[in-house]
């Protein structure tokens, strides 16, 4: 799996602020000209315009403005305030006149990259042309074993075995990863707002890798923290993804609290949703017949005539 990296370059005239943005939970936004990070874990699961992102930015800096003047962090206070005055200068909605007139001048050019390990983070290409314009590139790198971890992807044997996970290591990345493309080069999503209001994205199709069609969570139980839904307290659900013969992909999830003891254990169906309903009888002869295994889903209903039950 590869991450996935966006640069979007802008200046005062174009139409760079109206971009759409998609930010995933794991994507970071970086703009070099201001040496400024918005990091994984914040404004997380976001869909909104690049300008809606750095006016947020600087929103939630301001917020703590107060609380930094309370506690006598004078020095803290001065710097945030210039990191959000040159935020709303590169949208254009700053209104501090007191500022110098060096940091009240949008810059004609600059850089706004995402990057995302997930690889599930997008900026809008605009233009005539969205497939061609230069000013959008996107660009896609092999994932370091530090960044697997990061996503809930555990390690390789071999890296359990040693007790530690080294990002040089390649026998140390995600099952997954394991026959990832050796290039090093980072297929990255540049995008620059010119004078001419022209955004484009250059991107390759999809080419299926080494390990083909394979899907993560097929060659290993994934694990990912949950609360438990008896105690709240902290648990972890374990989740895989196998083929049912004769039937069709499912995804099975566990949870087991160590606080409370509770357990539970579901089972969904994988892929779409099917073009026609399905309705299964069976004939209870003995009881072999009430030996069988059911897969219900939650769409499903069952009926025993019988006894005029129906669940």
């Amino acid at each position: 799996e590869s991450d996935s990296a966006a640069k979007t370059n802008g200046n005062n005239t174009g139409c760079w602020k109206d971009r759409q943005i998609i930010k995933s939970d794991s994507a970071s936004i970086i703009i070099p000209h201001l040496q400024f990070e918005i990091p994984p874990k914040t404004q997380m699961g976001v869909i909104s315009t690049l300008e809606g992102v750095i006016m947020k930015a600087a929103d939630t800096l301001e917020e703590l403005q107060p609380e930094r003047l309370r506690l006598g962090d004078v020095d803290n206070f001065h710097r945030c305030r210039g990191v959000i005055h040159k935020l709303r200068s590169l949208v254009g909605c700053n209104t501090d006149s007191d500022d110098d007139d060096e940091e009240q001048t949008q810059p004609q050019s600059f850089d706004i990259i995402i990057d995302d390990p997930a690889g599930n983070s997008y900026i809008e290409a605009c233009g005539s042309d969205p497939l061609n314009d230069p000013t959008l590139t996107k660009v896609k790198y092999a994932r370091t074993p530090n960044q697997d971890m990061g996503l809930g992807l555990q390690p390789s044997m071999a890296a359990r075995e040693e007790g530690c996970i080294r990002d040089e290591e390649p026998s140390h990345s995600n099952v997954s990863n394991a026959a990832a493309p050796t290039t090093t080069g980072i297929e990255v999503m540049t995008s620059k707002a010119t004078n001419q209001n022209s955004t484009t994205e250059s991107s390759n199709d999809e080419e299926e890798g080494p390990l083909g069609s394979l899907s993560i969570g097929r060659q290993e139980v994934m694990k990912f923290p949950s609360d438990c839904p008896n105690c709240t307290k902290p648990a972890e659900t374990d989740m895989c993804v196998t083929d049912i013969p004769h039937f069709k992909e499912v995804i099975i999830m566990s949870l087991f609290c160590e606080h409370c003891g509770f357990k539970s254990n579901e089972v969904k169906g994988g892929g779409g949703i099917p073009k026609f309903g399905t309705k299964i009888t069976v004939k209870v002869n003995s009881s072999d017949d009430l030996a069988r295994e059911v897969l219900k889903s939650d769409t499903a209903g069952i009926e025993i005539p019988e006894l005029e039950l129906e669940l």
